[in-house]
């Protein structure tokens, strides 16, 4: 073999791996709505509005084919359409804020930052997945039997990073000036976080009259303001919610004013059996026994 043909094959080769090299980051546009497109690049999703890149993300879902779904990270997800882009809380996120916001706290305390659940349901083992599974980070517990708040078991997160990002996006938490973060959450995402409350500051309770039964579906608080955002968010569900208040009580905290969101038609209940329920094994088992009493009645007539 001639020198010649040794400088081809040398150049061949190079060429080769050039072509591999380029291959491998060739971008295949898989969606496209409005000015946005999604182009795959190896493992990565990579979002632009005309030219402009946004950014590059890990995990992409089209829904319904008119918007899509890109991982953020941390539990967010960033929301494709036509009209524009937003960050939303994804299922498990949103439901975590409303269970914090129904039991919880997430704040900074003698330069320690840390992120509280103040147990009162069996939810908690749902704040313990979802914490691991959003942030990977260990959960400490501790059974308090402080004078004034009776007995109770804390579950404790800390990180600094841990509760800035969950303050992040419009997040308050707190017992007083909780809020739904409305803008951050899509029908699903308010479902969810409707659940994570209820799990932690509401129940559901039932009564026999003329062999008919009746329930109520309930969540107290002291931040009337918040149960006039929830109440509202029911509203938009098709669940008709009444406000009643303020109510004297004792609880975890002393003695206080407190409100009381009520669900009490049985279309209502029914709905939200449906569109949102509990994760609290206690209470869904609690509802689900309700609801299939309340259907052999109706069937029974």
């Amino acid at each position: 073999m001639g020198s010649g043909d040794r400088i081809r094959q040398v150049k061949d080769r190079f060429r080769q791996g050039e072509e591999q090299e380029i291959s491998s980051h060739v971008e295949e546009e898989v969606f496209r709505v409005g000015p946005y497109r999604i182009t795959r690049q190896g493992e990565s999703y990579v979002l632009y509005e005309d030219s402009r890149k946004i950014g590059e993300y890990k995990e992409l879902v089209i829904d319904n084919g008119n918007r899509a779904l890109l991982d953020m990270g941390r539990g967010m997800i960033l929301e494709v359409r036509a009209s524009g882009y937003r960050p939303l809380y994804s299922i498990d996120r949103a439901y975590l804020h409303g269970l914090l916001c129904a039991n919880g706290s997430a704040r900074k305390e003698v330069g320690r930052y840390r992120v509280q659940l103040h147990n009162g349901s069996d939810a908690y083992q749902e704040f313990i997945r979802v914490i691991r599974e959003i942030f990977g980070v260990k959960i400490s517990t501790r059974y308090r039997g402080d004078k004034g708040k009776g007995h109770y078991t804390e579950f404790t997160v800390y990180g600094r990073d841990i509760l800035e990002d969950l303050l992040k996006y419009g997040a308050e938490i707190g017992r007083r000036n909780w809020r739904p973060p409305i803008e951050y959450l899509d029908e699903k995402g308010k479902c969810a976080w409707l659940q994570g409350y209820f799990d932690g500051d509401g129940g559901v309770s039932s009564y026999q009259k003329r062999r008919h039964t009746y329930a109520t579906i309930y969540a107290k608080s002291v931040n009337v303001k918040g149960l006039m955002m929830v109440r509202d968010m029911l509203e938009e569900l098709g669940i008709k919610a009444k406000l009643y208040g303020p109510l004297r009580s004792r609880g975890e905290f002393g003695e206080s004013l407190e409100y009381e969101l009520r669900i009490n038609s049985i279309d209502s209940i029914m709905k939200f059996y449906e569109k949102i329920g509990f994760r609290s094994p206690s209470k869904a088992r609690k509802l689900r026994d309700i609801i299939e009493r309340m259907r052999r009645e109706r069937f029974e007539q």
